[in-house]
């Protein structure tokens, strides 16, 4: 029979059953495809342990019982004059419970020693010794099972660690945002998450997902982890739940772990952790769910951190001609124009050519206040070059205005630079500190972002004039 008809016959749930098959105490036969075959023995088998469960006779006398290592007789003896002890106890109880009500006073003015030691003299009057230990044996930590909050507190998690990392290495290496580069930082994000995390758990025996939905890590003794067992465990979660990522791979390690961890079973990394969720802090859950919005708003609309912060200059806080150079350069990699031409530590070009315009720079206390070039070219040459100057001179030098502390605000603001150059193509333009002027323009027409010669026999004619500086606000 199959675990629905065995419920309905033992009156025992899904998870009480997958428990005592966990703890040994029931061995059903597989099927060919690997669902379980349940018998009548079984059936038995769960209606005895069903009994001593309600009897309060303990996992470990059950396991005794079946291998007949201990005689029921035996067993259910201690358990009868358990009963009989806790009857006792309780009957203390009661006495002193009148007593403390007798005497009318607040719990401020109580004096508890008085009737601990009353308890103590009723139980020394009746032979009993240890008296109270059944009510405090109960007070231990108890786990709480929550596994959309405990998927979501590492979600939060992984995705603090994997974006701090990238936001790390793209600032100060700027580094291209590719498949290779996705791997790496990931890599680094989950070594991160090894360090960082079993110092929170040791430490503090949380982290910030797991403080966002309030679940604490312990140790099964009520202890913080020391850190050994903190990255043990972490390593653990990486490998057998989180398949290090890989995907597919990752997807289905995450559904059988949630099939698990439903079904009763102990995960690989749980064996010697304890959980404890507070079900009372209503606004930590709120932000909790924030912080998921967050992050996935992060991930897939504004594709943070990569495109914005790759695309930001390497020099900032006002620039050097050869820092100016230096974020040109950057932004030939960025789009793709690595075969144009670079420029040199001096501002001018390695290779110059006759259709390349001149950068020329005005300089104060060796810091550039102005760049400007100028193109006044008479002749047929096709498409003479420019557009691609504009834009990562542009770049370069807006970004480069910016205070380092303020970098990470400027990113959004590059993009529409970006953008409005574009759109200008070759027309008069002029927004934050840069003009572009076309003073003249015969026998040239605009197509694709560049000025062609139309088909004549004369000479063209073309004046342009570019600025960027803060003489041009004015």
């Amino acid at each position: 029979m199959n675990v629905q008809e065995v419920e309905r016959e033992t009156g025992l749930t899904r998870a009480n059953i997958r428990f005592y098959e966990k703890q040994g105490l029931l061995r059903p036969n597989r099927k060919a495809n690997g669902y379980r075959d349940y018998s009548s023995d079984d059936v038995n088998a769960l209606l005895k342990i069903k009994l001593m469960r309600e009897l309060d006779v303990s996992i470990e006398e059950i396991d005794k019982l079946q291998r007949e290592e201990r005689n029921l007789s035996s067993v259910i003896e201690e358990r009868a004059e358990s009963i009989d002890e806790e009857r006792g106890n309780l009957s203390d109880a009661k006495i002193v419970c009148q007593s403390i009500g007798e005497d009318g006073i607040t719990f401020r003015e109580l004096e508890a020693e008085k009737y601990l030691e009353e308890l103590e003299q009723l139980a020394k009057e009746r032979g009993a010794e240890n008296a109270g230990q059944f009510r405090r044996k109960q007070d231990i930590l108890r786990e709480t099972l929550h596994p959309w909050r405990r998927y979501f507190a590492r979600m939060i998690d992984g995705d603090i660690y994997i974006i701090a990392i990238s936001v790390f290495f793209y600032l100060m290496f700027h580094i291209e945002d590719s498949i290779a580069s996705i791997v790496f930082l990931t890599v680094l994000g989950m070594a991160a998450m090894i360090i960082v995390e079993s110092v929170l758990l040791s430490c503090f025996g949380t982290t910030a997902g797991k403080w966002l939905f309030g679940i604490r890590v312990l140790s099964k003794d009520g202890k913080r982890l020391t850190w050994r067992e903190a990255a043990e465990r972490t390593g653990m979660v990486l490998w057998h739940g989180l398949a290090f990522g890989i995907p597919l791979w990752s997807e289905y390690r995450l559904y059988k772990s949630y099939d698990a961890y439903t079904d009763g079973e102990n995960l690989a990394w749980d064996e010697n952790c304890l959980y404890l969720i507070d079900e009372k802090k209503g606004l930590r859950y709120v932000a909790a769910v924030a912080a998921v919005v967050l992050l996935l708003v992060l991930e897939t609309v504004f594709e943070f951190p990569s495109e914005q912060i790759y695309k930001m200059p390497m020099h900032y806080d006002g620039l050097t001609v050869e820092e100016f150079a230096e974020n040109y350069n950057k932004y030939l990699e960025v789009y793709g124009l690595a075969d144009e031409e670079r420029l040199n530590r001096n501002g001018e070009w390695e290779e110059p050519q006759a259709l390349k315009p001149r950068f020329r720079y005005e300089l104060e206390d060796g810091i550039i206040k102005s760049v400007s070039f100028e193109i006044d070219y008479t002749g047929k040459e096709e498409n003479p070059h420019y557009r691609d100057e504009v834009t990562c001179a542009a770049l370069a030098w807006e970004g480069g205005k910016w205070k380092s502390k303020m970098r990470m605000m400027m990113s959004d603001r590059l993009l529409r630079l970006e953008d409005e150059i574009q759109e200008s193509g070759c027309g008069n333009y002029k927004a934050y500190d840069i003009r572009q002027d076309i003073v003249e323009v015969y026998r040239y027409e605009e197509k694709d972002g560049g000025f062609y010669p139309q088909m004549s026999g004369e000479d063209g004619r073309l004046h342009i004039v570019f600025e960027m500086g803060e003489k041009i606000r004015e």
